[in-house]
């Protein structure tokens, strides 16, 4: 009987391994942004799901059997020894969602945070600080951000991976 499974992909390998089902004739779900990566760079693929595509099988066919020796595979994804049934309606939800990015090319803080969101800076000098998000930058993966410092407003840039989405409710006091 044809379901969903998730299949878990060595780093990188997402993309391959889809091209893999894809030359069996087997439906996937491999969603993926297209980040820009500044500077005239070109365009960057990044999965959605790292290290993992989604696939409709039969296990209990010969062509299943195959599927775990393939490269760029390490397996199944499996809960208590079985192999995890994806239901097709939340296949569907997700296809829903997601597909107002399909064809889109984003700057990465665009995807990860909007203007006004408050963030929490997890690397550097000020890491503990709080700010708010103003927007991405051109180049890699640089945001722009409002810190407040010594009483007074600075805008700065920052590194988008060394700042994380902050709950309004969250107790951490901001930068006096």
């Amino acid at each position: 009987m044809q379901q969903w499974y998730v299949m878990h992909t060595n780093p990188k390998k997402e993309s391959f391994v889809n091209g893999q089902f894809l030359d069996r004739n087997m439906k996937t779900f491999f969603p993926y942004l297209q980040f820009d990566r500044g500077y005239s760079r070109g365009i960057r693929i990044e999965p959605f799901f790292p290290n993992y595509v989604f696939f409709s099988s039969d296990l209990h066919s010969r062509q299943a059997y195959d599927l775990q020796y393939m490269p760029g595979v390490r397996g199944i994804v499996r809960f208590d020894g079985r192999s995890a049934v994806v239901p097709e309606a939340m296949l569907e939800e997700l296809r829903r969602r997601l597909q107002p990015y399909e064809c889109r090319i984003m700057k990465k803080p665009e995807w990860l945070f909007k203007p006004g969101d408050k963030v929490l800076i997890t690397n550097g000098p000020f890491e503990g600080f709080e700010a708010i998000f103003e927007r991405g930058k051109s180049g890699l993966e640089r945001a722009q951000i409002l810190l407040k410092v010594l009483g007074t407003t600075t805008h700065t840039e920052i590194d988008v991976r060394h700042i994380k989405a902050l709950d309004s409710s969250s107790p951490l006091p901001h930068a006096a």
